[in-house]
């Protein structure tokens, strides 16, 4: 699940709730 930086925003209550710190990581990048 990698998306765009400009969608980090609408990802992020997602990343809390996926268990991967995986998907944190590419967010962040």
């Amino acid at each position: 699940m990698v998306l765009p930086p400009g969608h980090t925003a609408g990802l992020q209550p997602l990343v809390v709730r996926q268990p991967g710190g995986a998907v944190r990581e590419s967010i962040r990048d």
